[in-house]
């Protein structure tokens, strides 16, 4: 028995299927304003977001060791509050954002606090280049953000 293989007539209703997605399949594209840069922005920023998630438990797990229910509490509750601290006042649907420029310094008082925790855990490097890197890109997006939101009220 073979397997069936569309003929183009069988494709005919494709479109339909599209015609008929949910509303919600429509949040999901991308903003008209937002160009490919500013979008790629958006992507780096976030992994630096997810970086500092990743730092702040390793480090907390390294400087919780030799005591293993230490090591992952630590782990688990630095990146917990500062989950916390930027879903409440920093993301961009935090329904209390901060605003310009306490936004900025608050994101920078985190990638500096897991930062100097990386140091403290005897990664010293790592937590330079964390804090440099992570730095100039958060004040790059937040910057790209200000500007953004300028042009589009320019716009309106």
């Amino acid at each position: 028995m073979s397997p069936h293989i569309a003929a183009p007539s069988d494709l005919r209703d494709g479109p339909d299927l599209l015609r008929n997605l949910p509303d919600e399949c429509e949040d999901l594209s991308v903003e008209e304003s937002e160009s490919p840069g500013s979008l790629a922005l958006g992507v780096v920023v976030f992994l630096v977001e997810l970086v500092l998630l990743a730092v702040l438990a390793w480090s907390g797990a390294r400087l919780g060791s030799p005591s293993l229910p230490l090591a992952i509490l630590l782990a688990v509750v630095l990146p917990g509050v500062a989950a916390l601290i930027w879903g409440r006042w920093l993301a961009p649907r935090a329904t209390r954002r901060l605003h310009e420029p306490t936004r900025l310094i608050v994101k920078l008082a985190l990638l500096a606090i897991a930062a100097g925790l990386l140091a403290l855990s005897g990664v010293i490097v790592p937590a330079v280049a964390f804090m440099v890197l992570g730095g100039v890109i958060v004040c790059v997006g937040e910057r790209s953000t200000r500007l953004g939101h300028r042009s589009s009220a320019g716009n309106k």
